[in-house]
């Protein structure tokens, strides 16, 4: 199993993590490790409808043909779905999981 997240979402995690807005947690495993999306116009057109870390998310699993977007997100769904990505949320993995 990888994982891959985008790097704002990573940055948006440990910013809270920082400030006391979610307890503290473990450190990440080593097989999930951070990336940005290279293709900075897509990333910038897509904050026209969502916001950064949801447009880094998606640009990534464009660019890296990812299987499965994990995101929760209403609007980041409705955006991921309109460019063709499958995509599931938190509960999808944990019913997978189960």
């Amino acid at each position: 199993m990888r994982g891959l997240g985008p790097a704002a979402a990573n940055r948006s995690v440990r910013r809270a993590a920082a400030s006391d807005q979610v307890p503290d947690f473990l450190p990440l495993p080593s097989w999930i490790r951070s990336q940005r999306a290279s293709d900075r116009g897509l990333v910038t057109s897509l904050l026209a409808e969502i916001d950064f870390a949801e447009a880094e998310a998606i640009a990534l699993a464009i660019e890296l043909h990812a299987d499965v977007l994990l995101i929760d997100e209403r609007l980041g769904r409705k955006v991921a779905q309109a460019r063709g990505l499958s995509y599931t949320g938190l509960i999808g993995v944990l019913l997978e999981a189960k």
